[in-house]
């Protein structure tokens, strides 16, 4: 399956600068082709457990396989500074094709 992604995260346990701890022996499988919903109540992890699969919660224990490419969306838009197109290419090189099924 072309941009397929598979996320293994096995007794995980991280803190985000500062705060107290995060994750707690946490374990989440993903595989291929299944559909994942988070939810929770606001301040429950949510943002902080996509945080640690992308690497950006320093984790002290435990492992995180990720297969494919990643990405987030973040609740809060935001654009770049520059014209439509370098946000759209976001630092890639310009592809016409998939520039046009984007616009």
């Amino acid at each position: 399956m072309e941009n397929s992604i598979e996320i293994e995260m096995e007794n995980l346990a991280g803190t985000l600068g500062q705060a107290a701890q995060l994750l707690m022996e946490y374990s989440l499988k993903v595989k291929t082709g299944m559909r994942v919903a988070i939810c929770g109540t606001v301040g429950s992890g949510k943002s902080s457990l996509l945080s640690c699969i992308l690497g950006e919660i320093q984790k002290f224990s435990g492992t995180v396989k990720i297969s494919g490419t990643k990405a987030y969306v973040p609740q809060s838009p935001w654009i770049l500074t520059g014209n439509i197109r370098e946000n759209i290419l976001f630092g890639n090189a310009y592809d016409k094709p998939k520039y046009d099924r984007t616009v």
